[in-house]
């Protein structure tokens, strides 16, 4: 069994290639031409696969979510595939393959996650209804004291409030740029009149800058929230409809002078390109405001070498309307960077690293340097050494199952 090693072409005695969602860095080397093996994955990666790459059907099989799945005649080897809470499609990956011996090894890949207590408490790994998992391959992308980014829901329900202060403003609210995104707004605006909740009649645009597959709540939860349909490109309209969203097409359009909510590439949101966008939109448009939403815009507090884990766990960050501050300005163009990841943060790593019984950690991303891998495991050994300490390993505590 392999996960997400593609670019290494047909590998000795590997049976079953895994895919643990639809990321180039994660798909890299499979194409249309694929006939080294089975690739198994999730029902969307594999509509995404079969829709992008071209590969033959024959060679995908798309495996339910949350149901025990054998993959191997003898039923030695089963799968099951968790919620990864990264991009639509994604999924964390529990085997469990039955030794010489008879004994059941539990491995799980995390693949790209963002780690939540919804995926602790999952039947097929909940503490201490399940036996140890014997080795965890841990997406490590933010394993780094000073990525301590806030919630999702949090950065989107902050982004739609700013855009209801320039809806009711009637332009954009004049704003001081800012290299991060924890300065504060303090331009005081009357308060929310419910019936200018219009993004058409204000002519705002929003722009959400997207990779190929991710980001969707972001975009989707300002549509919502303002009742716009989503101009997509063709391409983007395609990926879209492999993740199978009932109702989708009827919040898609092709046109964009029918949608105040647009999805562009994240490479594409600089003040050159948008300007000339929103020139190419007038007189539908008079304004854009222009969001970037990635973990690496997160610029603010952070824990030091000395923090405790009870520190970590207790120390959560906040996100309003005044922690958000554009990197560029004027009258008619803000660009917005905001600290909305998909990965997890390192407070959600400890989390999710202390509510499992794991015997071993191997971490899968910035393991190139030994000083890094050094940095890396200090905490884990930490974490770990914790849950000895203490013995008794359960979930910890959380006011909602989709973050801590």
């Amino acid at each position: 069994i392999t996960v997400d090693a593609f670019k290494y072409g047909k590998i000795p005695h590997c049976t079953a290639y895994f895919l643990s969602h639809f990321h180039s860095d994660h798909y890299n080397g499979l194409t249309s031409k694929w006939s080294n093996g089975l690739i198994y994955c999730s029902t969307v990666t594999g509509n995404l696969v079969i829709q992008k790459l071209k590969v033959a059907r024959n060679f995908v099989r798309k495996l339910p979510m949350n149901d025990e799945v054998s993959i191997d005649s003898n039923n030695d080897i089963t799968v099951t595939l968790i919620d990864a809470n990264h991009c639509p499609g994604s999924a964390l990956f529990l085997f469990k393959l039955k030794d010489k011996s008879g004994r059941i090894k539990r491995y799980l890949h995390t693949g790209d996650f963002r780690a939540c207590p919804r995926q602790v408490l999952h039947s097929a790994i909940v503490q201490p209804q399940n036996p140890a998992i014997d080795i965890l391959y841990l997406d490590t992308t933010y394993l780094n004291p000073q990525y301590c980014f806030p919630a999702q829901e949090q950065v989107v329900n902050a982004v739609i409030k700013l855009i209801r202060k320039a809806i009711n403003r009637g332009e954009l609210i004049p704003m001081k740029r800012s290299s991060g995104y924890n300065g504060q707004w303090r331009n005081k605006q009357p308060r929310l009149d419910k019936s200018q909740l219009a993004l058409d009649k204000c002519k705002i645009l929003i722009v959400i800058g997207t990779y190929l597959i991710g980001k969707e709540k972001v975009f989707f939860g300002i549509a919502k929230a303002f009742r716009s349909r989503i101009y997509v490109t063709d391409e983007k309209r395609k990926m879209l409809m492999c993740q199978e969203i009932p109702g989708i097409e009827s919040l898609l359009t092709n046109d964009p002078h029918q949608a105040s909510v647009h999805v562009v590439s994240l490479m594409s949101i600089k003040s050159s390109s948008l300007f000339a966008y929103l020139e190419s939109l007038k007189p539908t448009f008079k304004y854009v405001m222009a969001f970037r939403p990635t973990g690496w815009a997160y610029k603010g507090q952070k824990f030091s070498s000395s923090s405790t884990t009870e520190e970590i766990l207790n120390t959560s960050t906040p996100f309003t309307i005044d922690s958000i501050t554009p990197t560029f300005s004027t009258s008619i163009c803000q660009i917005f960077g905001v600290p909305y990841s998909e990965h997890s943060s390192f407070r959600e790593l400890a989390a999710f690293v202390l509510s499992l019984n794991i015997r071993k950690i191997i971490p899968t991303v910035n393991i190139g340097s030994e000083k890094s891998r050094e940095n890396m495991n200090y905490w884990l050994d930490n974490w770990q050494k914790e849950k000895d300490k203490n013995k008794n390993i359960k979930v910890v505590p959380y006011n909602t199952v989709d973050h801590w």
